[in-house]
């Protein structure tokens, strides 16, 4: 759970606030006047998060096998894979906040608006099954609990990520709608 929420947390709000402060600086709009193309600038952006949210996994399973004794019953690697492959969903949420912000503030406030209901709604601190009826059937559209679900299958269960095919599609679903959403909500002004 804390994999998952951490992975979320720092990618959906970093980038909400690095985007909205480059804006107020107006620095987004001088890389348009730059030789260095915008696609690769936020290439470069996107794998930096991507590879600090894969250092923080390995820092959290470390710290859970060596300081609080976890087991990982499953193969790790299907951690890490499921992480990088999540990653862009919550960059790209990030990137539809920072739209929306009018400063890195206001960006930060929205983040944890949406961050913390995910959180909670999602799974991370207690199962969503202890829940009333109504809200654990709207934790199922949630991108952070379609993460944590092949997370846990994995971690936990000894399992494979596919075992979850439902959990896989929902992340697929994000991925691609959650993409189109911030190409078309991005703004450099």
């Amino acid at each position: 759970g804390l994999v998952g929420w951490g992975v979320m947390f720092n990618l959906l709000i970093g980038i909400a606030v690095k985007l909205s402060a480059y804006r107020e600086q107006m620095i987004l709009r001088r890389f348009l006047a730059t030789p260095l193309r915008i696609w690769r600038f936020f290439v470069a952006l996107f794998f930096a998060h991507i590879l600090l949210a894969v250092v923080q996994t390995c820092a959290l399973l470390v710290a859970g096998v060596l300081i609080f004794g976890a087991d990982i019953h499953g193969n790790v690697l299907w951690i890490f894979v499921l992480v990088i492959c999540s990653c862009p969903i919550f960059l790209n949420i990030g990137v539809i906040l920072s739209a929306i912000a009018k400063t890195p503030a206001a960006a930060s406030g929205i983040g944890n608006a949406v961050v913390f209901p995910m959180m909670f709604f999602s799974g991370v601190f207690f199962p969503v099954e202890s829940f009333p009826r109504i809200l654990s059937d709207l934790t199922v559209i949630s991108p952070l609990k379609a993460l944590l679900d092949p997370l846990r299958q994995v971690g936990i269960h000894g399992g494979v990520p596919w075992d979850l095919p439902w959990s896989l599609a929902l992340l697929g679903v994000w991925l691609i709608g959650s993409s189109l959403l911030a190409l078309r909500t991005f703004k450099f002004r």
